[in-house]
């Protein structure tokens, strides 16, 4: 980790709203904002993201990662909203990228995995009992290209592994 990036995941931890009720410690809002280097240039970005109690009569998804709904359960918490600024474009990021995502975890700052790479990522991950998981989502030339989950946990006595990759028309 750079100094840049250790400085800027400071800085965002600090801007984070906890609150913590009797039972359990939850996010409202996360909000990172800071910059990456990309190519060896300074990149700013400015990420938020939103979480929101699990309600029956709001969320409608059939299936969520980062709960044992083997056993029934749903997600307590689910993401709600991301909004992504980077390099001073909004990148839009639809409700498909996200709403299927329980139990989420503060996410990770964007970064490029190698020099000259041009995708950007942001990581997500989450839990509850044996529903881990990790999220990856990719961005190229200020569109959200992909979406790819991947899960490895006790199911039923024995371990299974799982993954997803979801990808994203330009524009829709």
């Amino acid at each position: 980790m750079t100094y840049h990036s250790l400085k800027f995941l400071l800085f965002g931890v600090c801007c984070v709203l906890i609150t913590a009720p009797a039972n359990a410690q939850h996010l409202e809002i996360v909000h990172l904002k800071g910059n990456v280097v990309r190519n060896g240039v300074e990149v700013p970005f400015d990420l938020r993201v939103t979480y929101g109690k699990f309600s029956e009569d709001r969320d409608a998804v059939e299936e969520y990662w980062g709960s044992d709904e083997l056993l029934g359960w749903r997600p307590r918490w689910i993401i709600t909203g991301i909004e992504f600024k980077f390099d001073g474009k909004i990148i839009p990021v639809p409700e498909q990228a996200y709403s299927d995502l329980g139990n989420p975890l503060v996410p990770s700052l964007p970064r490029f995995r190698a020099p000259g790479w041009d995708v950007a990522e942001i990581y997500f991950g989450g839990s509850e009992g044996a529903g881990s998981y990790q999220s990856i989502l990719r961005f190229r030339d200020g569109l959200l290209i992909e979406r790819e989950t991947s899960s490895y946990g006790a199911v039923s006595g024995r371990y299974d592994y799982a993954t997803e990759i979801k990808r994203f028309k330009p524009g829709g």
